[in-house]
């Protein structure tokens, strides 16, 4: 997994986030406590409907081998301080997937109605709504991961100018990005 594959799976993930815990005025009344329980069940039947714990089992597997890939290139052979430190990091990612996953649908059935949340789910199980998710990992991921690899030297070039311009430093020469050899679209 590139630097940029994990760029985008954080703002991919950023992005559902962001969406679940929307600005106050957008939230639902405060529900009854029988009503958030309805509403954190849904919302848990959202996230699985979803496909979203498989994406982070996958960009969880996919860091854990690049960093083992990595570690293992510049280790003497044979070193199991490596596989120790590979079965550590995906213990740790695993771990904390339960508490994200958590604070999500909490966040959910704050923000979101219980027939909100029974369109999105009957959304999720029609063939229309089983097409979104499907093609759109397939055609939107790869569309994200190239536009922010397409705008990420402006960002940092941005960022620096920002910078510079509070700390009055002068922006280094912009070099042009290196092709990428991996991806096309």
């Amino acid at each position: 997994m590139s630097r940029f594959s994990l760029i985008s799976a954080r703002l991919s993930l950023g992005a559902l986030a962001l969406l679940a815990v929307s600005s106050g005025a957008a939230r639902a009344q405060t529900p009854s406590p029988a009503d958030l329980a309805a509403r954190r069940s849904l919302c848990a039947q959202s996230v699985s409907l979803s496909g979203l714990e498989g994406d982070m089992d996958k960009q969880i597997n996919e860091a854990v081998e690049e960093t083992y890939d990595r570690l293992i290139a510049v280790s003497p052979p044979g070193d199991a301080a490596v596989t120790a430190y590979r079965d550590a990091l995906s213990g740790a990612l695993l771990a904390a997937k339960a508490p994200i996953i958590g604070k999500l649908v909490e966040a959910c059935a704050l923000t979101f109605t219980k027939l909100e949340l029974e369109d999105i789910n009957r959304f999720y199980v029609s063939s229309s709504g089983k097409a979104w998710l499907e093609k759109g990992r397939v055609i939107m991921l790869p569309v994200l991961e190239k536009a922010v690899y397409d705008v990420a030297p402006q960002v940092a070039a941005d960022v620096e100018r920002r910078f510079c311009a509070k700390v009055d430093c002068a922006p280094a020469k912009a070099s042009p990005p290196s092709p990428r050899k991996d991806r096309t679209l």
